[in-house]
């Protein structure tokens, strides 16, 4: 199809203000967001207080999935026109001169990738297959999904190119489904931006956002020259269409979903399900991503890890970066962050009502029972959720570090420039000496506070605790040692300095004091609430 058409459709949407913003003036944010769950009452009846309008019309259409006429469509598509709209897909016939929706087509707010401020947001719209909400029964296992939970959790902590390197970028986006997270990092400046998938329907669909938005893309096969940046469309699976490349940032939520192997009745969905037993297709990312890294080069993704009976999910994902660092020849300095520990229950019926099975079906119970009895035949106990983050070293720099830990806290908003700079700076001060520790002048981070509980009459607290909001809030709890030198990190002293002054001040060891120290220093840089000041 002509790319000239999705500029009139966006022309259209500009025009009727189909963004996030008019929308909830119309039908209510709240309002807005129960449709999500299929409950479209509420705004169907703020809909109907309001007079007949473009924007109106495309709320009816793609947001509460309900049958408009071809007069109102008139009106919402005068560019694009009806004939076109329905000759794109983007609408099926409905009788007596009505349609309905046969794509999504979602406003969305996501992180300004200019990042003038954390909380800036602009507006970009995506065509993807229908959502669960108005779909109108099961998803086909070509099925293309729009912007969901996990790829704006994904973006939240996608560093900006900038922040990366100052030269140019290169980027890959492993599994782009419709394709946003390639969108959103050529226009924050990267000067290279690939996008694979296996799934050609994907690819076309990104494609067609990729215009939409007014960005130039490149179909598999196609040529690539031109002035412009563009998105490179590349058809295959993982890392297949990039087997030679490397690239300064890898981002990826790939089809991860563990699924049941032995059953002919569970569905395979593309975007999903990677057709690998258990977690291996997690396994094979980490395994495979750092060779395709350029050194300082970072890896950014979303993943499940199983819990098998008598072994620590953590130790099974930190054997696959041992693993993969060996297959590189680099050290790696690794970040694993747990989200969410599930059991095989809680993860099974996610999964199962995510194909659009409903419960109290015979479907579902059928679903259901293979996949618990996957998870029994392989003795899995729990399924993490969660993130890992790799940076590939310089082949001379030393031993690789890898932290692997269970963090529940908030994501901060557009945190991905911050979670770089905590990574580095982690990575850099796990492999310092004590005696460079001590020498360095810290920082308290901005955002961190103290908490104290006491026994009502005790003036020795019972408790301290620190409490951080960046990359991730957490709280972290210190002894009074620790708790005094964070209070005293004004980049004024060095840690051996305040040392000094805690062993006069607390009546404590110098030797035992410093050690301490130097290993809060270190786990208190990790959790962002400290820095070097030379930094």
């Amino acid at each position: 199809m002509n790319p000239e058409v999705f500029g009139r459709l966006r022309r259209d949407m500009q025009r009727a203000d189909y963004d996030r913003t008019h929308i909830d003036a119309l039908i209510g944010a709240e309002e807005h967001s129960a449709c999500a769950r299929g409950v479209f009452g509420p705004a169907r009846t703020h809909l109907e207080a309001h007079p007949p309008s473009p924007l109106r019309t495309l709320c009816e259409l793609f947001i509460l999935g309900a049958s408009v006429s071809v007069e109102s469509l008139a009106d919402a598509f005068p560019e694009l026109t009806v004939e076109d709209a329905f000759a794109m897909g983007l609408l099926v016939d409905d009788g007596h001169d009505r349609a309905r929706a046969a794509l999504s087509l979602a406003a969305v707010e996501l992180p300004d990738p200019d990042g003038l401020s954390p909380a800036a947001q602009r507006t970009w719209w995506f065509v993807s297959d229908l959502d669960d909400s108005i779909r109108r029964g099961p998803a086909e296992p070509d099925h293309v999904m729009g912007v969901g939970a996990a790829t704006r959790s994904l973006l939240a902590q996608i560093p900006r190119p900038h922040a990366l390197s100052a030269g140019s970028v290169s980027a890959l986006d492993l599994g782009t489904g419709c394709g946003v997270l390639g969108l959103w990092l050529l226009a924050a400046g990267a000067a290279e931006v690939i996008a694979t998938d296996v799934s050609l329907r994907a690819l076309e669909f990104a494609w067609a956002n990729a215009h939409l938005n007014g960005v130039r893309a490149v179909r598999p096969g196609e040529s690539t020259s031109g002035a412009s940046p563009s998105l490179q469309l590349k058809l295959g699976s993982l890392f297949d269409p990039v087997r030679e490349q490397r690239f300064d940032l890898i981002v990826t939520n790939p089809p991860f979903v563990i699924t049941p192997r032995a059953s002919a009745a569970v569905p395979a969905y593309d975007y999903r399900d990677g057709g690998q037993v258990g977690d291996a297709l997690a396994e094979s990312v980490v395994r495979a991503a750092p060779a395709h890294l350029v050194p300082g080069g970072l890896l950014v993704m979303l993943a499940n890890w199983e819990y098998q009976w008598g072994e620590s999910g953590h130790d099974r994902v930190a054997s696959w970066i041992e693993d993969a660092s060996t297959t590189a020849a680099a050290p790696l300095g690794a970040w694993v962050i747990e989200r969410d520990r599930v059991s095989p229950l809680q993860y099974s019926e996610t999964w199962v009502r995510d194909g659009g099975a409903r419960p109290g079906t015979e479907a579902y119970d059928e679903l259901l029972g293979a996949w618990l009895e996957d998870f029994s035949v392989r003795k899995v106990t729990s399924i993490g959720l969660g993130l890992i983050r790799l940076i590939r070293s310089d082949t001379e720099a030393p031993a690789g570090t890898t932290r692997v830990e269970q963090a529940s806290g908030t994501l901060a908003l557009s945190v991905g420039d911050v979670f770089l700079d905590v990574h580095r700076r982690s990575i850099h001060t796990d492999q310092l000496p004590n005696e460079q520790i001590l020498a360095t002048h810290w920082l308290r981070e901005n955002g961190v506070s103290e908490f104290r509980e006491h026994t009502p009459g005790v003036d020795a607290p019972r408790a301290i605790t620190l409490t951080a909001t960046q990359p991730v809030a957490r709280t972290i709890e210190v002894d009074p040692v620790l708790a005094a030198a964070v209070g005293a990190c004004d980049g004024d002293l060095s840690m051996g300095q305040i040392a000094g002054a805690l062993v006069t001040l607390l009546d404590v060891d110098l030797g035992e004091c410093e050690e301490a120290l130097c290993d809060g220093v270190r786990e208190l840089v990790w959790c962002g609430v400290l820095a070097a000041a030379d930094e």
